[in-house]
């Protein structure tokens, strides 16, 4: 609840938010995927919400390297730093 409520119901990648009057649904994502070995697992500096574009776009890609892909290196440096000062503030 906590995380979503930081991210005001929406992703953390593209900022869409869920919303009562649309089908997106929003998901828990391991911003560092399941499937790589630097995986801290599932824990809150690895949890952030993702649509579900983003987050099935995303599978197990490197997460900087794919938000760089996504958006463009412009765009992907203030969303990778937003993701960064989440982390850096939880527990």
């Amino acid at each position: 609840k906590r995380t979503l409520a930081y991210w005001n119901n929406s992703c953390a990648y593209c900022g869409n938010a869920e919303g009562l009057f649309n089908s997106m649904k929003i998901f828990a994502d391991h911003f560092i995927p399941v499937s790589s070995e630097n995986c801290p697992g599932t824990v809150v500096k690895n949890m952030i919400p993702a649509c579900g574009s983003c987050n099935s776009s995303k599978l197990n890609h490197d997460p900087v390297e794919w938000v760089n892909f996504k958006f463009g290196k412009r765009k992907a440096k203030a969303i990778l730093k937003r993701i960064r000062d989440y982390f850096d503030q939880v527990d």
